[in-house]
């Protein structure tokens, strides 16, 4: 159904939407695979193209996917509706946002040549809320979560036993959206649990610094090679 040797695709309609219930971009590498995943999720206010920044930097070998969320805000689309980091969302509409990514991921497995055992997520602010919300409901899905400029969400409650799942936090000191104590705070959290967490600020703020993206990059490659 899909053309391996194809690099990027955007998909908005067919059997791919159908499956995984979001309109998403994915880049397939060009051998048949199956292959190790990233999967990339947005923030409030972004789209399927935002996260593509961090495509540059991954290697070819990964099979890379983003979806875009699915409520409509006037900025572009998110997961939920904006709510401060230390506040709880709507219930209803925050388990929403949790199911549409729960069916795109269950879509995307049975639609892509993707290893199943080989899967990364990364997320950026809402998205890596998201991201967390996921990986502690199927820690054995994941060999690593990537959380950038990010936050635990207070719907969340305790975290559950990580297991030695590694994750990458990276958060600037200067962050006017998601201050750093929340970071922090998120770090012990996640030590506590059990995570293999490499931690890291930056005097930036609500973005990801130039150290930050070489810290990432050589993060992904160890994903690969671990």
């Amino acid at each position: 159904m899909f053309d391996l040797n194809t690099h990027t695709q955007h998909i908005t309609s067919g059997a791919a939407l159908s499956a995984s219930g979001l309109p998403h971009r994915v880049r397939i590498p060009a051998d048949a695979g199956p292959h190790p995943t990233l999967i990339m999720l947005h923030g409030l206010d972004g789209n399927e193209d935002v996260t593509w920044i961090f495509a540059r930097i991954a290697s070819p070998d990964w099979l890379i996917l983003t979806p875009r969320a699915p409520m409509i805000t006037e900025g572009g689309f998110s997961w939920y509706p904006s709510t401060p980091p230390d506040r709880l969302p709507d219930s209803a509409l925050f388990a929403a946002g949790s199911a549409a990514l729960d069916k795109f991921i269950d879509g995307a497995l049975i639609t892509y040549p993707i290893d199943t055992r080989r899967v990364v997520l990364l997320g950026f602010s809402q998205g890596a809320a998201m991201s967390y919300t996921y990986a502690f409901r199927h820690r054995p899905a994941l060999i690593g979560l990537g959380a950038l400029a990010g936050f635990i969400p207070p719907q969340i409650g305790a975290v559950p036993p990580l297991n030695a799942l590694p994750i990458l936090l990276l958060h600037g000191t200067e962050d006017e959206r998601v201050p750093i104590s929340i970071a922090r705070a998120d770090q012990q959290r996640l030590l506590a649990a059990g995570a293999a967490l490499q931690y890291e600020e930056s005097p930036i703020g609500h973005k990801v610094s130039a150290s930050g993206m070489r810290t990432l990059t050589a993060w992904l490659t160890a994903r690969l090679t671990g």
